[in-house]
């Protein structure tokens, strides 16, 4: 994102291992912090552009629906 201040060098945390997924946190200084959350998103998609392009995928917790049926 053209926004990110480039003197400041962005910087990923690896913050966690959860039940699904590894966690990390970007950390990046802002030109204009009023634009933070378009900027964010840009990152998102980005992230998202690359990830798909290496064939990296998102585990999404996998849920077990039963569903039962009163016989009348």
């Amino acid at each position: 994102a053209s926004d990110v201040y480039k003197r400041q060098v962005p910087k990923v945390l690896f913050t966690d291992f959860a039940d699904s997924s590894l966690n990390f946190q970007l950390i990046f200084t802002l030109n204009d912090s009023f634009e933070t959350r378009f900027v964010q998103s840009d990152l998102r998609f980005e992230i998202d552009k690359k990830f798909r392009e290496h064939n990296i995928t998102i585990p999404f917790p996998q849920r077990d629906v039963h569903v039962f049926r009163n016989k009348v």
